[in-house]
This record gives C-alpha cells, structure tokens and sequence, in this order.
C-alpha cells in the first residue's frame, strides 16, 4: 500500500507539471523523481541514482501518469467556469476554449492576466487531486 504525505503529494503534482516522472515505491512509499527524457535532452547525472533504482526494480515501482489533454482541458474549462474570476475574464476564457488554438488561447489570456497566480493555484490543486486519485486507485487495486 502507498502512504503519501499532504507535502509529498504537493510535491509530486509540482514535479508533474513541470514535466518530471514520478514514481512511487510499492512497498515504502519512496517517491523518486526524474526528467521525462521524452520531452526534453535533459542531463540525467543528477537522477543516476533514481534512475538506477527504478531500471533494477520496475516491477516495486508505481509511476504516476501525466494529465491527458482532455483532462487538462477539463481543468481549464472549470477555472473559467469558477467564482474565482470576475464574469468578464469568464467570458474571454470561456471564448478561448471555445475555438481552435484552445490550449495556446487559454494560456496567452492567462499570462498577461491579474487573475494568473489564482490558475496557477486552481491549476495546482486540480494536479494534486488527479496524483491523489491515482495513489487511491492503486491502493484500491491491491
């Protein structure tokens, strides 16, 4: 069974959305965190020891996945749905996710906005609710 802290799970959700592989020990709870190589050439000599523990034991290791798009756009679709924002800043997000373009739309309406830490806040706790569901449904799965 995977026990996690309420500071672990703020952690892995953080190194998830920065595009970092998590994985978590089946047994001990150790979460080790390395680069997606996918994404990006990235130095790996910082994360050899991870790596290595995770290439001799894949097997004791659960790795926590990475949004799909539809789940990202439902995030954003519910931040422009919130109270969070005034009914204008609504609109044009809503307006944003409407057309084509929704993800590169939503994100330049986004960077210029006064509303942005408030996302970046939505958007950290929507990530660290989808790692929690993950752990509960392995832990469910045993």
């Amino acid at each position: 069974m995977i026990t996690i802290t309420p500071a672990q799970l703020k952690k892995i959700a953080e190194e998830n959305i920065y595009g970092f592989k998590t994985f978590i020990n089946k047994t001990n709870s150790e979460v080790l965190t390395v680069p997606n190589v996918q994404l990006a050439n990235v130095d790996t000599t910082n994360f050899l020891e991870a790596l290595n523990k995770i290439a001799l034991a894949p097997n004791d290791y659960f790795e926590i996945a990475f949004m799909n798009g539809q789940e990202a756009f439902k995030i954003m679709e519910s931040f422009a749905n919130s109270n969070i924002i005034e009914n204008s800043q609504q609109l044009r997000l809503k307006n944003a996710l409407a057309g084509a373009g929704a993800f590169g739309n939503f994100k330049r309406i986004i960077e210029i906005a006064d509303f942005k830490n408030d996302w970046f806040k939505f958007k950290l706790q929507a990530d660290m609710a989808f790692v929690e569901t993950q752990v509960n449904q392995f832990n469910a799965s045993l």
